[in-house]
């Protein structure tokens, strides 16, 4: 038997509450899942920069800055949701027009039509915090002293491990 890792998709309470369907908090779960793991991967590409400059050479390849690269049809294959690329985008709309995700297409190559999705925490949280709830279970923490009554995008972040 082939052996891979198995998918998980997790639905909770509190983005349910806030996004208004379990459909939409499952997918906003999922940018928050690579949101985590993108840090990792924007400190990899610093490092093989650094090592390649070292050795005389460079490495052509982008920080991602926070922004994740997803089809529809990716999203619904890992969500496990069984949903038509049409059906994910309505939900990936809900989540835009809610303002936790914003999006845009590949600004170095304009060819490539894959949205690029970048999550806003700082509105996350907003949205928990009216609800009686809080961003837990996730390694970013906003800052004690940012103030999530206002519209500051500004917000600070600390990295926890």
């Amino acid at each position: 038997m082939l052996e891979r890792k198995l998918k998980r998709a997790i639905i909770k309470e509190e983005y349910v509450e806030i996004t208004g369907d379990v459909f939409s908090a499952v997918i906003l779960n999922q940018f928050i899942y690579w949101l985590d793991k993108m840090r990792d991967v924007d400190e990899y590409i610093t490092q093989e920069r650094k090592r390649a400059t070292e050795n005389g050479s460079s490495v052509k390849i982008e920080l991602t800055n926070g922004w994740i690269y997803k089809t529809a049809e990716e999203l619904s294959n890992e969500t496990m949701l069984g949903l038509s690329e049409n059906t994910i985008r309505k939900y990936l709309q809900n989540l835009i027009d809610k303002g936790f995700l914003t999006v845009r297409t590949n600004e170095n190559y304009k060819w490539d039509r894959t949205k690029q999705y970048r999550v806003d925490l700082v509105a996350i949280e907003r949205a928990l915090s009216e609800k009686g709830y809080h961003l837990s279970d996730y390694k970013i923490k906003l800052s004690q002293n940012s103030n999530l009554s206002s519209a500051n995008s500004n917000s600070e972040f600390q990295y926890s491990e």
